[in-house]
């Protein structure tokens, strides 16, 4: 019963019966022609189903609406990862060539107060 199932909110009940709706041999002669009562319970079974399916498709833009925005979130956490990973590294170079030359000044330093020490001795 169409009513039913929308009194009910029968989701079940109307996926139950898309497929035979969508499929069904409306045109057919014989002992299972439709007769006009059925003719308005299909109708309205098909009006329900096409509900559904606009209920669902809403929902479903809504999650690809979501999901996109999430992409693109986190493609700029990403992004901004990045950048801090390439300043991190520049970072590490230039105190790796600080040290390197604050070393060759130490040691230059400590040359030079010995090769001083032995000349004046």
């Amino acid at each position: 019963d169409p009513d039913a199932v929308h009194r009910k909110g029968d989701v079940d009940a109307l996926q139950a019966v898309i497929e035979t709706l969508t499929f069904a041999d409306v045109e057919g002669e014989g002992e299972r022609s439709l007769a006009d009562a059925n003719l308005v319970k299909l109708a309205r079974l098909a009006q329900l189903c096409l509900e559904y399916l606009l209920h669902c498709q809403g929902k479903l833009e809504q999650q690809r609406a979501a999901a996109v925005e999430d992409a693109l979130r986190w493609q700029k956490e990403v992004e901004g990862a990045r950048r801090q990973q390439k300043q991190s590294k520049s970072l590490e170079l230039l105190l790796s060539h600080w040290n390197a030359s604050a070393e060759g000044t130490a040691e230059g330093t400590h040359g030079s107060e010995g090769a001083a020490g032995v000349e004046g001795g």
